[in-house]
């Protein structure tokens, strides 16, 4: 990474001393920055409700360890060890993310009206929530320049100039801070991470299920209603007295609501893969706005909306489940 970032004013040399920049598209410039923030907004909302899912497990395991009075257990610890690592890895996340989206902002500003002061602030506050997301990681810090002042100072014969030569050098910043995050997001441990805890995740809450279901504390007709809400049916009066005399009744809800939870974690796996994937396609798109091709947006914008339906399915199955 230290080596990367020692090319940088190696490239940008490049690209402003040889290159002409009389071939990027402002209007291209503007579309990237609606798709980089579009994307900002959905990944950040999928970090939420992951949190919120693993938030969920380790109540759970609270609930289970209280009842059972072993909450000095060592397994127990080690649960809520990386219960900890986990929200901590999704709290720095959410931060890069939301500073993205300044970032895409103020890039869409740029190519509107050549505005580079925010510009530069933001892309100097990405990269330090990125240095502080590769500290919270272990890993070392990649973003090592500060674009103070040196935005602002690009010139060129015509106002017009000025304001593409900043595009481009915007762009090539964005892509650097964006290759060092995808770089640290993809480590493998953080995929281990969560596929460890997803095993937690649902082993655990089945079990608190269990254990207040057969205490007598819950009633599970709000979920026989959402069953049958499709049909336009709901629960008898009695519902529930007929679930607690059929054995057979509560392992079909029980496995019911397993099946629930297996999808809602899996959906959030999904959700981080895509957010990797996303953002390799925005340093392709960023790539090319630099030399001066044609960007095709659609795979983008379409990964995006699914991101936003993998948020709004997770969110009704919690509204259900509540």
């Amino acid at each position: 990474m230290a080596d990367f970032w020692g090319f940088r004013w190696f490239t940008l040399l490049v690209l402003f001393g040889i290159g002409g920049c009389s071939s990027i598209s402002l209007e291209s410039a503007k579309s990237l920055s609606s798709a980089g923030e579009s994307f900002t907004v959905q990944a950040k909302a999928a970090v939420f409700v992951s949190e919120s899912e693993y938030q969920l497990a380790r109540d759970s395991e609270a609930l289970m360890h209280g009842y059972s009075d072993t909450t000095t257990d060592d397994q127990y610890k080690e649960i809520l060890s990386l219960s900890e690592k986990l929200n901590g890895e999704l709290s720095k996340r959410a931060a890069v993310l939301d500073k993205l989206g300044e970032v895409y902002s103020a890039f869409g500003s740029l190519a509107a009206i050549n505005a580079a002061g925010d510009t530069e602030s933001a892309i100097d506050m990405l990269g330090a929530s990125i240095n502080e997301y590769a500290t919270a990681r272990g890993k070392e810090q990649p973003v090592k320049a500060s674009v103070a002042g040196v935005i602002s100072k690009v010139g060129g014969l015509t106002a017009g100039e000025v304001q593409k030569r900043r595009v481009k050098e915007v762009s090539v910043e964005i892509r650097l801070r964006l290759i060092a995050f995808k770089s640290l997001l993809s480590d493998p441990l953080v995929a281990s991470q969560m596929h460890s805890y997803k095993s937690h995740v649902g082993s655990s809450y089945g079990a608190a299920v269990r254990q207040l279901w057969d205490s007598g504390l819950y009633d599970p007709t709000q979920l026989l209603n959402d069953f049958g809400s499709v049909s336009g049916m709901t629960a008898q009066k009695d519902a529930l007295k007929t679930i607690n005399s059929s054995p057979q009744l509560q392992r079909a809800f029980r496995e019911f609501l397993a099946k629930r939870q297996e999808q809602k974690l899996t959906l959030i796996a999904e959700s981080y893969e895509s957010t990797l994937s996303i953002l390799g396609k925005l340093i392709g798109g960023h790539e090319k706005l630099e030399k001066g091709e044609e960007l095709n947006l659609a795979r983008i914008r379409e990964m995006t909306a699914r991101l936003k339906e993998i948020v709004s399915i997770i969110s009704k199955a919690k509204a259900g489940d509540s």
